[in-house]
């Protein structure tokens, strides 16, 4: 059953693990076990079991990882589905994820450019942030280092190996066992105090220095106090954060993921502005699925892989520039999926304004099976035209997307031919349903988990539209599956004491972040509706923006022609503004040029024009 190498017993291809999981080959050692890739014989799919052996043969000698995994729910965590035990060990069957760890990257690539390390960055803090609020112990991970960050096909980043994970205990002077890999782990890891957050901290910030500098924490280690950084090529701002991370003692680092974020965040503000003013001192970029690409002298000369080659910056260096139709976005972007929260009209004004203005193709999946809208919304056919040409009685798009998924036969085109399309917009996708009480019982869970991961891999952005009710297995799913959820509702003190609780309750019961979730003030009107600084205050500091109060949308609700089209344009720079939070389209400041200098010319310009307006405002 077991062959051995270097006295370890490991399990062999083609070994099946209690009658169900198939093993297909090694994928790596983790903190505390090896790591098998392997796939579920009787549903075809793939799975990760990490196998840890027992020490003396009893539970009490067991690693804290099974019961850490347990608790995790996050979309940047894998999933625990199934821990196997025997008389020897351990079996956890996680989530496999697809993709490279950043050290093979680094490998590939020798270092990576600062724009996208801080998007990593973070990512890696929202991440920590979750981890770090788990009460009443914080889960403190241990182990972050380029091995560990996986980058997935879309752009993703995912942390894995929770090995030498633990939960933090009040009071304890040390931990019991000092574990973690050394240069990355923080001195306190060695017997110098007990391990907290400001630990995870520490590695963070080596394991950024590595990132950007291709350099490993070996080379560059001093006694003056932190990680050296100087000489390295990063910026001041980069140079100022990575150093107060990787401070000797843990109080003078930062004390927090969110306080770290914050910093990183207003650095990235600063480097965009000084991509918009010319300032380029970035030359290389990274593209959406992963690779390297170097600008030639010509500009806009395609690179195939659907962007084009930008021009050389002043002192002679080159950078790439990736453009997404509309407006040109320099490598940090990522696929987006958004779930809004029991506002269906916000949910397809919010992905009608992000398709119109971009050329990202944007799916709109209604999935409260109940009470679907968003054909009268939209004001598009209730079935898809694939409906009519093969004779599917009754069947909308989400009955043929689900039956296709039950059946293991969904692919990109089948999922495009049953989206509903509008004629103006041929980016916009939408999938809806049509009542049905028995397809509550008919489709299964899984089979919305495989639908939202299937909407991911094929489009750019996804909105997912869900019912208000936290008892709707579809609407938490969405809300734990998605990348941000949005709650788009009238700023009034119900509302708003209503979905408060509603996210406590998700917290507590699924271990939703309450970081995740994003309040928007729908409808708004500054006469009647609480101010916008009460609103930061009574969200918890997740308040997004506002959509303004419209006549014209009231009219229109009852028209043939959809508000959406029609849309204002104080209204669309609203819109803007949100979907800039999410790298969507560009930052605020650079939308506060094109509004005073495109919107004010009417709604009648052309794709084309929208382009040439934004490129010469991204030039001055």
């Amino acid at each position: 059953m077991f062959y051995k190498i270097n006295g370890e017993k490991c399990m062999r291809p083609k070994e099946i693990l209690e009658g169900k999981y198939r093993i297909i080959k090694t994928l790596g050692r983790g903190g505390m076990g090896q790591v098998y890739l392997a796939e579920n014989i009787r549903l075809g799919t793939l799975w990760a079991v990490k196998k840890i052996d027992r020490q003396s043969g009893g539970k009490a000698s067991l690693p804290a990882e099974p019961d850490i995994l347990r608790k995790l729910n996050h979309p940047a965590l894998p999933r625990v589905f199934d821990i196997l035990e025997d008389s020897d060990s351990i079996y956890i069957i996680f989530d496999y994820i697809e993709g490279t760890s950043l050290d093979k990257k680094l490998e590939e690539v020798g270092h990576f450019p600062e724009e996208v390390v801080l998007e990593w960055a973070c990512q890696l803090c929202d991440v920590l942030s979750y981890l770090h609020s788990f009460k009443p112990s914080p889960i403190i991970y241990r182990d972050m280092k380029p091995s560990n960050i996986i980058l997935t096909p879309e752009g993703q980043i995912k942390l894995i190996d929770f090995g030498t994970a633990r939960e933090y205990k009040e009071g304890a002077e040390s931990d019991t066992t000092y574990i973690g890999t050394r240069g990355y782990a923080a001195p306190e890891q060695y017997g110098c105090g007990q391990t907290d957050v400001a630990s995870d901290i520490y590695s963070l910030g080596m394991t950024l220095r590595h990132l950007l500098t291709g350099k490993g924490p070996g080379e560059f280690l001093g006694n003056t106090g932190h990680a050296m950084t100087s000489g390295m090529k990063m910026s001041c701002g980069m140079e100022k954060i990575v150093n107060k991370c990787t401070m000797q003692n843990p109080c003078d680092r930062y004390q927090s993921a969110a306080e770290l974020k914050k910093d990183i965040e207003s650095l990235r503000i600063m480097d965009t502005e000084s991509e918009r003013s010319g300032n380029y001192d970035k030359v290389e970029s990274y593209n959406k699925k992963g690779s390297w690409k170097l600008a030639k002298d010509s500009v806009g000369e395609n690179d195939g892989n659907g962007g084009s080659y930008g021009k050389r910056a002043d002192d002679g260096s080159e950078r790439y520039e990736r453009s997404f139709g509309t407006f040109t976005m320099r490598g940090g972007f990522r696929k987006v999926i958004l779930t809004v929260w029991d506002n269906a009209e916000f949910g397809c004004e919010l992905a009608y304004v992000a398709a119109r203005f971009t050329d990202l193709n944007v799916a709109l999946i209604d999935l409260d099976l109940l009470s679907p809208k968003v054909d009268l919304i939209l004001n598009i056919n209730k079935y898809p035209f694939k409906v009519f040409t093969e004779g599917l009685f009754n069947k909308s798009s989400i009955d043929i997307i689900m039956d296709a998924l039950e059946k293991n036969t969904l692919t990109q085109e089948v999922f495009m031919k049953s989206a509903i399309r509008r004629k103006e917009l041929k980016n916009l996708f939408v999938i809806t349903g049509n009542y049905n009480l028995n397809n509550y019982e008919y489709y299964s869970d899984d089979s919305l988990i495989k639908l939202i991961e299937k909407a991911c891999q094929y489009f750019d952005l996804v909105v997912l539209l869900v019912n208000k009710s936290i008892y709707d297995s579809y609407t938490v799913i969405s809300l734990i599956k998605s990348d941000y959820n949005l709650i788009a509702v009238r700023a009034d003190a119900d509302n708003l004491r209503e979905f408060n609780r509603y996210l406590l309750f998700l917290e507590e019961k699924q271990q939703i972040p309450l970081n995740k979730c994003k309040f928007v003030a729908y409808e708004y009107d500054k006469n009647f509706n609480i101010d916008k600084k009460a609103l930061e205050e009574i969200t918890g500091g997740n308040y997004l923006g506002s959509i303004s109060y419209s006549s014209k949308r009231a009219r229109y609700r009852n028209c043939s022609s959809p508000y959406a089209k029609h849309m204002e344009k104080e209204v669309i720079s609203e819109y803007f503004e949100i979907l800039s939070k999410f790298n969507i389209v560009p930052r605020p400041s650079f939308f506060s040029i094109l509004r005073n200098r495109l919107f004010r010319e009417g709604e009648k310009n052309t794709k084309k024009e929208v382009y040439k307006h934004a490129c010469s405002s991204h030039t001055q």
